[in-house]
């Protein structure tokens, strides 16, 4: 969900690997073709909690095999959970998820199956602009170099260009990385030295032991949006460099929306499902597990079944009764797991200003400002139609994390059309103030069944945390992308997925 990174070399993560072109997430697809010939107990019922796409897959998959499936949902308004998408006419915008890396194979095969198409998502667009320091350059080679000016850089930085700048911070050291080092950052708990000193640093570290100036790191940093996340785990922006997620001319998008995946997934659960169903306690005896919900009208009810996998977000699950069913050990981690924030301000304008005065189709604008990121739509960036460009469309005007995001939720809801029209006027100075006709601001830190876009580790979290939330706690699961490694993607969503469905199976 952020801009892009460092671009590291491939690295193979089987010994047994040889094809480059293989990423690991091809693992798990070969784990979900596993799950699916499994033999399965006949008669027993799992609770779902969640109809995000992690709940949505799992209710999928188990009923599948068999299993007698009820999946609650809080929502009455909305199923898919973080696959939000805003529509209108024939228009449509996201407001969670929006893109999926080439490398996160097994989401694509998801997708594949509901018989659903995917289109080219536009990461890299020399057309688009930075703006940096009051200064707006567009995002070409030339540009970026000529950006360079800006900052008082020591001689030996002057002579390095940005990729070359970037190459000193994360991909030195992952070429330093054994076998057994590339394997340990993605085990569930790291036992390398290297790996649990990684994980104990922060981006801002790495960023000083590679001798950067302070005045480099904000050129590299700010180029590539990523100063919010400087307090982060540093080994959680490794495993992204490691799974190739942010290559420019690696992504995609849905065709008919993100949310498009999880109505396909929902069509084939309706009755499996309730919605308005608000879960405020989980218990566990020795042979059963219980989930106390109320609906829209408040009145309690009581279910049992022989599993429960709860894949709220922590920031629920935080707020339930789960004394009963969780150790005190994995409620603590589901206190303490950081949750980012993320914020997204998408207009509604009368034509697609951007296209037709600034020839841009598709890709991000950055700002060192508070802005973030402005997107524009991809859907147009292949064969162009100058009919589109003349028409209504929607933009993402501003996409933020962090105590950035925070601070756009911080703004009224009157001050929210001037705030987008001076951060566009800084890129796209002719914007009028008619040449925007609509807007909505959503907030996942204040959306009440969210409080919070997605888990994204602090320092530690990986070796003294994860392994207490991947651990079931005897009948009751917990699943979700917080359950992954590959936090802020669908692709950690359906990881979890066939983690928890497997051990129901084996342990049924």
């Amino acid at each position: 969900m952020r801009f892009y990174r460092f671009k590291a070399k491939p690295l193979l993560f089987k010994s047994s690997v040889e094809d480059p072109e293989k990423f690991r997430g091809d693992e798990y697809v070969e784990k979900l073709k596993e799950l699916r010939t499994l033999k399965v107990a006949p008669g027993k019922k799992v609770i779902i909690i969640g109809a995000g796409i992690s709940g949505l897959s799992a209710g999928l998959e188990l009923k599948n095999l068999g299993y007698n499936v009820q999946i609650l949902e809080a929502q009455d308004d909305h199923i898919g959970g973080r696959l939000r998408t805003w529509r209108e006419g024939p228009l449509h915008a996201e407001l969670g998820a929006m893109r999926i890396p080439k490398s996160h194979t097994l989401t694509r095969f998801y997708i594949k199956e509901q018989n659903l198409k995917l289109r080219p998502f536009v990461q890299d667009n020399e057309n688009t602009f930075a703006h940096i320091r009051g200064k707006k350059f567009t995002r070409s080679n030339k540009d970026i170099e000529a950006s360079k000016k800006l900052f008082k850089l020591s001689d030996e930085e002057k002579a390095q260009n940005l990729t070359q700048l970037s190459e000193r911070v994360l991909k030195a050291i992952i070429d330093t990385f054994t076998p057994e080092e590339q394997a340990d950052i993605f085990s569930v708990q790291p036992v390398t030295d290297k790996i649990k000193h990684l994980d104990r640093s922060n981006l801002f570290d790495a960023f000083k032991k590679a001798g950067l100036t302070d005045e480099a790191s904000e050129y590299v940093l700010t180029h590539f949006g990523l100063e919010t996340y400087l307090p982060t785990s540093l080994a959680e922006h490794i495993r992204e460099e490691m799974d190739e997620t942010w290559v420019p001319d690696g992504f995609a998008e849905l065709e008919k929306g993100t949310d498009s995946l999880a109505t396909a997934v929902y069509s084939k659960l309706k009755k499996e499902t309730t919605i308005s169903a608000r879960v405020f306690k989980i218990e566990q005896d020795e042979h059963s597990a219980h989930v106390y919900y109320r609906d829209k009208n408040d009145k309690e009810f009581k279910i049992t079944g022989d599993w429960v996998i709860c894949t709220a977000p922590l920031g629920l699950v935080s707020k339930m009764d789960v004394g009963g069913a969780l150790s005190p050990q994995k409620i603590r981690a589901i206190r303490r797991v950081n949750y980012d924030s993320s914020t997204k301000i998408v207009v509604k304008t009368r034509n697609r200003f951007w296209e037709l005065k600034d020839g841009i189709y598709g890709g991000g604008t950055i700002y060192d400002g508070p802005a973030g990121h402005t997107w524009y739509p991809s859907d147009n960036s292949v064969n162009p139609d100058p009919k589109i460009s003349n028409a209504p469309s929607f933009l993402l005007a501003s996409y933020t994390w962090g105590q950035l995001a925070r601070r756009v939720d911080a703004l009224p809801e009157e001050a929210l059309k001037a705030f987008v029209l001076k951060e566009l006027r800084k890129v796209h100075p002719y914007v009028q103030d008619e040449d925007i006709t609509e807007l909505k601001r959503w907030s996942w830190t204040t959306h009440p069944w969210a409080s919070g876009a997605f888990a994204f580790f602090n320092p530690g979290e990986h070796q003294f945390l994860y392994k207490e939330l991947k651990t079931p706690d005897g009948k009751v699961l917990l699943a979700g992308e917080h359950c992954s490694l590959t936090h802020s993607w669908i692709q950690g969503s359906l990881e979890s997925t066939i983690d928890a469905c497997t051990h129901i199976i084996k342990n049924s």
